[in-house]
């Protein structure tokens, strides 16, 4: 009997962790001098489960390239408005200024990027 009881408490506690884990909400600050701190900082605290999110009340506006990797179901909420810089020759040929990567990732919401990409294209 009290190897049973042992048992079940076991399974209690292991899908109670899960399920914490998986309900963990990493909301998107803002950094006065660059977003980019903040929204790397929100998909690394969720990194390995929950929800990161970009309230529909705020605007981010990232001055450095944001690159995660690495994410395992992620749920990203996005409402806000993200404004990306307008071209940065340092950026020239290289990587996508936006770039998230892992396994399990869904996004919704029906937030915007305002990209700049007229500034981008003709330089």
């Amino acid at each position: 009997m009290v190897q049973i009881f042992s048992s079940g408490l076991s399974l209690i506690a292991t899908l109670l962790l899960a399920t914490s884990a998986a309900a963990k909400t990493c909301v998107v600050g803002n950094n006065k001098a660059d977003d980019s701190i903040a929204i790397i900082k929100a998909f690394n605290d969720c990194k390995t489960g929950g929800t990161v999110s970009f309230p529909k009340s705020g605007t981010w506006y990232p001055k450095s390239l944001i690159n995660v990797s690495g994410l395992n179901n992620v749920r990203i909420d996005f409402a806000g408005h993200i404004v990306l810089p307008p071209f940065d020759p340092k950026y020239k040929g290289g990587s996508a200024y936006l770039k998230i990567q892992g396994n399990n990732i869904h996004m919704s919401g029906g937030g915007t990027i305002t990209g700049n990409g007229q500034s981008w294209y003709v330089t």
